[in-house]
C-alpha cells in the first residue's frame, strides 16, 4: 500500500489479515453466510471470521475471477477483518466491521475527511463514500454503531482504466455486506 488508510486501528488489523491469508477452497460455512441475521448478529461480537460470513465465495470469486483461498479472519479490540486473496490475481480484498459504539458517526466522518477525493454513494448503509487512490479502491458506509470497508488493494500497479469497473464493483460488495451486518 502506498498509503495508510485508517478505520480506528483497522489499518494494523487489516495489514495482518492479508498477511495471513493461506491457500485452499473458502469453505461456504465460513465465507457462505448461510444465515445472514446469525452472521450479521455474530458479526458485531467483533469477530473476524463472521466478518468473512458477510461475503459469499461466490460473490469474491466474481470479483478475482478464479478460486478464492481460504479467508483469514483478524480480531482486534474495535476492528474485525477478513482478508481475501487468489494466486497470480494482483490485488487482494481487505473486509473491515469496527464497533465504535457511541463514537461511530464521529470515526466515520474523521475517516472521511481523512479520504481525498471521497465521493458519496447513496443508497448504502446510513452513509457511504468511495475513493480511489494510489493502489486501492474503497468504499467505506456507516450503517447504524458500525462502519463497514471493502478495499481493493493492488499487490502492483492498478489499471486506471478500470477504476471506475473497480468502483461500482466494491459498491456492490458494500451492498451484501450492509445487507447481512
Amino acid at each position: 500500500m502506498t498509503r495508510t488508510r485508517m478505520v480506528g486501528l483497522g489499518a494494523v488489523v487489516a495489514v495482518a489479515a492479508v498477511a495471513g491469508c493461506s491457500g485452499g477452497d473458502a469453505p461456504e460455512s465460513v465465507a457462505g453466510a448461510a444465515d445472514p441475521v446469525a452472521a450479521a448478529q455474530a458479526a458485531s461480537q467483533g469477530s473476524g471470521a463472521k466478518v468473512c460470513a458477510l461475503l459469499k465465495t461466490s460473490e469474491v470469486e466474481a470479483v478475482f475471477g478464479t478460486t478464492v483461498k481460504t479467508p483469514e479472519p483478524t480480531d482486534g479490540p474495535i476492528v474485525a477483518n477478513c482478508g481475501f486473496k487468489a494466486d497470480g490475481a494482483g490485488f487482494h480484498l481487505v473486509a473491515t466491521v469496527s464497533a465504535y459504539q457511541d463514537k461511530t458517526q464521529g470515526q466515520f466522518d474523521e475517516q472521511k475527511a481523512y479520504q481525498e477525493g471521497n465521493e458519496p454513494v447513496s443508497g448504502l448503509g446510513d452513509e457511504a463514500y468511495a475513493v480511489t487512490s494510489g493502489h486501492e479502491t474503497i468504499v467505506s458506509f456507516r450503517q447504524g454503531d458500525r462502519i463497514g470497508e471493502i478495499a481493493k488493494v493492488y499487490t502492483g500497479s492498478r489499471d486506471e482504466a478500470k477504476t471506475a469497473e473497480d468502483t461500482e464493483t466494491m459498491i456492490g460488495l458494500a451492498r451484501q455486506m450492509s445487507a447481512r451486518l
